[in-house]
């Protein structure tokens, strides 16, 4: 691309900037995607673990104290008395104390499913207002060559030279269809710019995604040769993983239920009146579980059922994203050649942008540059077009392998890979 072109692409650029940006402060990437974590799910959801925390369920050794009481011969001086003591086991305990903990790292991973798809919304929003700017910037100038290319195919007219009347109906009909892809495209920056701002209350005023520093294709292209396309990490395949230990650990509790031997401890008072003896009148009592429990073995074996069905699910879930990572890095891997091959176009065709018109009238050779300079921003328009899926298919693999909301976090979309 020649320096002339590069120069007016970038005032233009610029100007578009400023005039969308007038009155509005840049805000960076990297806040608007930490306010995620100020979002209503991600909070709420906070504040249900923080709960769950400081009233965390434990199951006690001792499960109930009972008194008893019974009559003999409806004497009052003959009333006989028991306490009893039932008690879980040790290893029951244990084993409930685990199933509460991984219960617990379940919930934190739905938390960190809320925070992801919030995530997820804020970098599309992020890379769509990017591609509208450069967009409208390329569109405005389009806009300029159409108007100046009538204005001199109607100062050929009044010089009385030989005007190619299709060639004037045909770039005013292009002009008509720009000026409505220019108002579409302006509102959807609009609206993008809104739905950011919505999203991100905490931010307060009037403004705009900052996009300096945005990164570039050549290190998106470079970010994806040192990744590893993995599902494991993402959030909603921890939530299967959690689910299938839970009941791992329900199976546990109940087998531990199912193994213990102590029911209770009974202290029992006889009370005879002819009997002087403390020791003949109390008594110690303890009653054992044999080792049959058709009720818990039930249980236990409904649990090996939905364990089988909660792993079956969560292989199903995690050959599914596999699929869709692998179709997802084959179609950037396309895009990134097709990208390759316009930006050459475009570089090619910026070197034969200054033309020799020759002899040929001055009017006749700002039509020649004019036409010249519209193929050219066409080309960009395709290259645009090309990042922006370029862009959708690198969010859609963050997406997928899960490294939107892993840890550390970093805006990906910048070419620092800052952390927020």
């Amino acid at each position: 691309m020649s320096a002339f072109t590069k120069y007016l692409t970038i005032l233009a650029w610029a100007m578009l900037l400023c005039s969308f940006g007038h009155g509005q402060a840049l805000i960076s990437g990297a806040q608007i995607l930490a306010a995620a974590r100020l979002e209503p799910s991600y909070t709420i959801q906070s504040e249900h673990l923080a709960y769950l925390d400081a009233h965390r369920p434990n199951l006690p050794y001792l499960d109930q104290v009972s008194l008893r009481t019974q009559t003999d011969r409806f004497d009052p001086d003959r009333q006989e008395y028991a306490i009893r003591f039932s008690m879980n086991s040790l290893s029951e305990v244990s084993k409930e104390n685990a199933l509460q903990d991984i219960s617990a790292a379940s919930k934190a991973e739905v938390q960190r499913l809320y925070l992801h798809e919030s995530l997820l919304r804020r970098y599309q929003g992020l890379a769509s207002y990017y591609y509208l700017v450069q967009r409208l910037s390329v569109e405005k100038q389009l806009s300029d060559v159409y108007v100046g290319r009538a204005n001199v195919l109607k100062k050929k007219g009044l010089l009385d030279l030989d005007v190619d009347v299709d060639e004037l109906i045909k770039n005013d009909f292009e002009r008509d269809k720009l000026d409505l892809d220019i108002a579409e495209d302006q509102s959807m920056l609009t609206y993008v710019v809104k739905a950011l701002q919505t999203a991100s209350p905490s931010i307060p005023g009037d403004w705009v995604p900052d996009t300096t520093g945005f990164i570039n294709i050549p290190l998106i292209s470079l970010q994806l040769d040192q990744w590893n396309d993995s599902v494991s990490n993402h959030p909603q395949l921890a939530i299967k993983q959690a689910k299938s230990s839970v009941i791992d650990a329900e199976y546990a509790v109940e087998r531990a239920k199912s193994n213990q031997i102590l029911d209770f401890v009974q202290v029992r008072y006889a009370n005879v009146p002819y009997v002087q003896d403390l020791n003949r009148e109390l008594s110690v009592g303890l009653s054992l579980y044999l080792p049959f429990n058709g009720a818990s073995h039930l249980k236990m074996e409904e649990l090996l059922v939905e364990k089988n069905e909660a792993d079956q699910n969560m292989l199903l879930y995690q050959n599914d994203m596999t699929d869709r990572i692998q179709q997802a890095r084959l179609k950037i891997e396309v895009l990134l050649r097709q990208y390759e091959v316009a930006q050459k176009q475009l570089e090619a065709s910026g070197d034969r942008f200054i033309l020799d018109p020759g002899n040929l009238p001055v009017e006749e050779g700002a039509v020649i540059m004019l036409s010249a300079r519209e193929l050219q921003l066409k080309r960009q328009l395709n290259l645009l077009t090309l990042e922006d899926q370029i862009f959708e298919q690198y969010i859609r693999l963050l997406d997928l392998t899960g490294m939107l909301s892993a840890s550390p976090m970093m805006n990906y979309l910048s070419r620092e890979l800052d952390t927020y």
